[in-house]
């Protein structure tokens, strides 16, 4: 309910960035006018980015065609989307810490389907492979070694007993108790490890077959198609690697 006055404020009273593939709205006085032309600027290309990089096809674009909103205030506490909305918290895009490219992946590849641990793991690998490779930054929110070092983060959180306690809503699904309220505790290794199990699944099946995924009807089948084993096996299979 805060979420959707914000927006209503936002939209009658503050200025706005236009880009082509993103509207950025800014609390007023917040920043700089060069700061938010220049963030307008890199939200925007992080959707090109992350098209290119999970290889849309140009139809596929079309399709999906439509803006991005961003909302950025010192009133909204933590990043979440919906609607093709994404809600910054204002102190995150001033230290260059705002996850824009996890935000913005879910808008790029729809995933209306997908079990938590997929959708979190994909944006997180698609942020970080972004960053990486392309341009923008990795905000570091949960991995701090982006896609090069998560696979250590996941060994070292697997050895805690928090790591324990979320692996089995990794690749099985569901929502781990207190995910919100428990962020450190519990977010930490849920993001962590579904980052490590998407990012396999991209070495062992690419790119684009993993972001078929996202469009599937049926998750777990075609995630069984994909990689011809069971959850489980596919699960050890990682554990393993």
């Amino acid at each position: 309910e805060g979420a959707r006055n914000l927006r209503g404020g936002v939209r009658r009273e503050w200025g706005r960035y236009a880009r082509a593939g993103a509207s950025v709205y800014f609390e007023e006085d917040a920043m700089t006018p060069q700061e938010m032309d220049a963030f307008s600027n890199l939200v925007d290309q992080g959707i090109k980015d992350s098209e290119n990089r999970l290889k849309i096809p140009a139809e596929r674009r079309r399709e999906q065609a439509g803006k991005i909103f961003f909302f950025v205030s010192s009133k909204i506490d933590i990043g979440r989307s919906r609607f093709r909305t994404v809600m910054l918290p204002l102190w995150r895009v001033q230290r260059e810490a705002a996850p824009c490219l996890h935000w913005t992946a879910p808008f790029v590849a729809r995933c209306e389907s997908c079990p938590m641990w997929f959708s979190e793991g994909f944006a997180s690998w698609v942020q970080r492979s972004v960053s990486e490779t392309v341009g923008g930054y990795d905000a570091k929110v949960f991995a701090r070694r982006a896609n090069r070092g998560v696979d250590a983060d996941e060994v070292r959180y697997l050895s805690t007993a928090q790591g324990q306690a979320v692996l089995p809503f990794v690749l099985e699904g569901g929502e781990p108790p207190d995910i919100v309220a428990e962020r450190r505790a519990v977010g930490a290794p849920f993001y962590v490890l579904s980052q490590s199990l998407v990012k396999y699944l991209v070495e062992h099946a690419g790119v684009e077959t993993v972001r078929g995924l996202s469009a599937s009807e049926d998750f777990d089948a075609e995630l069984a198609r994909v990689r011809e084993k069971n959850p489980e096996e596919v699960k050890v299979d990682w554990l393993g690697a």
